[in-house]
């Protein structure tokens, strides 16, 4: 469901990461690029300030949001799948054959994730066989069949759409497909993560970047609309929810500028 609610305290909830805009056309070249990286290599870090009048703010993530497994010695693709498998698991538990969701917690009421383990690892090793991962990574075409190969391999479909049209995200679609509780996957050339830690009347945006080549797990968005005294909208920000791919972090990954986004597709599992 959509949610206003604040951005400071998800600050603190997802060790706040993002950015992503100069959105850059998909060609076969691009398919065959091979996405490595489990973080990238940093090249800037900075904050930003925005001094605003008023803000509309919208957030949407799904309910839960995506698990943290991080399994080590696998590069970003494998992870990337790793969790949005997980995170399908709990509607479909054939998905990883022994592996125990996670459950309710009593009195809360809320859902927590069984932590990473064996059966987290072998669910990775399948996904690096049906990936045709090297050490240097996994292609984008190898992923998606790689993806779908496995899930048909534990009975279920999987059905992967495009998001891109004319080279460029179709953020409209994105959001569509995610308040439909489907995740994405989103392929990267660059890429930006950051956050927005709360004052009164003023936004303090810490920003990271970094190069390489990426894959992203996709679960929410955040909308951010500034206005001045004189009611003009002077600055609008678009971040995505991501599963980051190092270290087991969530975070924001920008999409207004300093990433290059090469694919988008919804893996979709029923």
């Amino acid at each position: 469901m959509k949610k206003r609610i604040s951005i400071f305290a998800l600050a603190f909830i997802f060790l706040i990461v993002g950015v992503a805009g100069c959105i850059g056309p998909v060609t076969s070249a691009v398919k065959d690029s091979v996405y490595a990286e489990r973080g990238g290599s940093l090249v800037a870090s900075y904050t930003e300030t925005v001094n605003y009048a008023y803000k509309n703010q919208t957030v949407y993530m799904t309910d839960p949001k995506l698990p943290s497994y991080n399994p080590d010695g696998y590069t970003c693709g494998i992870v990337a799948a790793s969790n949005i498998i997980g995170w399908y698991h709990k509607q479909y538990s054939g998905l990883i054959p022994g592996h125990v969701a996670g459950g309710i917690v009593p009195i809360i009421g809320t859902w927590y994730w069984t932590p990473q383990n064996a059966y987290i690892y072998t669910l990775a090793s399948d996904l690096s066989t049906a990936m045709s991962e090297t050490v240097n990574g996994v292609t984008m075409s190898n992923y998606l069949s790689g993806f779908s190969s496995y899930v048909a391999g534990k009975g279920r479909t999987a059905t992967v759409t495009n998001l891109m049209s004319g080279g460029t995200l179709n953020y409209s679609s994105a959001k569509t497909a995610l308040e439909a509780g489907k995740i994405i996957s989103i392929f990267l050339n660059g890429y930006s993560l950051g956050g927005i830690l709360q004052g009164t009347g003023v936004d303090t945006l810490p920003i990271e970047e970094y190069a390489g080549l990426h894959i992203m797990a996709v679960y929410g968005y955040v909308e951010v609309d500034y206005f001045n005294a004189q009611n003009v909208n002077f600055r609008s920000d678009k971040y995505f929810l991501v599963h980051t791919g190092f270290g087991g972090l969530h975070g924001f990954l920008m999409l207004n500028s300093h990433t290059t986004v090469d694919g988008t597709y919804i893996t979709h599992i029923s």
